[in-house]
Parts: structure tokens; C-alpha cells; sequence
């Protein structure tokens, strides 16, 4: 009845521990048993990961960015073996959730994601060039994603003292 080509694989994006758990209520008898339960769950995010770390060095799935990895990869989503297999046929594209720039370190995220390839755990997102950062914010700007505000807090200071001394404003 509906056939979508290529295939659109929804890659999640959530900050570490934060990923989302559909659960039915009749199952479980209380929240305790939800978390438990679905504490180690794999999703694509994670499976990613795990997939890099088994990959050989120099293999060309770990210069796959993470929305990349469908064309490659199979995702298959089951109860207690969800995991990446090479992919035999076809094709398929990656899509990651939206972000907005004010949601902060899930935008950051998104950001690393979208140009770190082979990442094999979280600290892999926060490292560059052997340091590791306290924020993905941080990490972007370490990898030249964004600029500090150095250049626009240096901007207000000149101005704040160009009006302190009574020269006349800018215009």
C-alpha cells in the first residue's frame, strides 16, 4: 500500500542516560521495574557506538557520521538483540530528530554528531585531539563548530568605554 524510497531510517539523539522508554503499564508493576528493565537498552544512538567499537581499524564504516550509517547499516530493533548489521541491499538515509539551537547540549550533540565519524562511546563526542571537554558545547567549539563569544563580549566592552568616556556613540 505505501512504499517510501529511499528508505528513511529516524536515528535518535538524546544527552546520555536521557533516552526515551515506551513501556505498557499492564507489563510492569512499577516504575522501578520500568527502569530496570529498559536500563540497557540498545537504540540506534548506542548500537552505534557498540557497532564502531567492533569494527577493525581502517574499515570504512568508521568514517560514517552518524545519519550516514543507514546507508551502510541495517538497524534491527529487537527485544533483547537490537543491533547495526552491514547492509547486503538497497539504500537508506539517516534522519536525526530536530534540535533547536536553544535546547543547549542536545543541540551541541546533534552538532558532533553531524561531523564526528566513529565515535565509539560518549566520551569519544567530548574528546578532541586528546582532550577531553565538560560540555558538548565545548567540544564544538574545541572542533571549530562554533565560535565563542569572545569577539562580540570584546565588541560591548569597547563600546561600554567609548560611552564612559563621552565620546559619542557609534552610529
Amino acid at each position: 500500500m505505501q512504499e517510501q524510497l529511499p528508505n528513511v531510517v529516524c536515528l535518535q539523539v538524546y544527552l546520555k542516560n536521557q533516552q526515551a522508554v515506551i513501556f505498557n503499564p499492564n507489563r510492569y508493576g512499577n516504575v522501578q521495574d520500568v527502569v530496570h528493565t529498559h536500563a540497557d537498552c540498545k537504540t540506534t544512538l548506542t548500537g552505534w557506538f557498540e557497532a564502531n567499537k567492533l569494527e577493525p581499524e581502517g574499515s570504512e564504516i568508521l568514517n560514517l557520521l552518524y545519519q550516514d550509517y543507514p546507508s551502510k547499516m541495517v538497524w534491527h530493533n529487537e527485544e533483547n538483540n537490537s543491533r547495526w548489521t552491514r547492509r547486503k541491499e538497497g539504500f537508506a538515509v539517516g534522519r536525526m530528530y530536530y534540535a533547536h539551537p536553544t535546547s543547549g547540549e542536545h543541540f551541541y550533540l546533534c552538532l558532533l554528531l553531524t561531523s564526528v565519524p566513529g565515535a565509539k562511546d560518549w566520551k569519544d563526542l567530548y574528546s578532541f585531539e586528546g582532550i577531553e571537554y565538560a560540555s558538548f558545547k565545548l567540544a564544538c567549539i574545541a572542533h571549530g563548530l562554533l565560535e565563542d563569544n569572545h569577539e562580540w563580549s570584546q565588541c560591548l566592552e569597547d563600546a561600554r568605554h567609548m560611552q564612559c568616556h563621552g565620546l559619542p556613540p557609534l552610529t
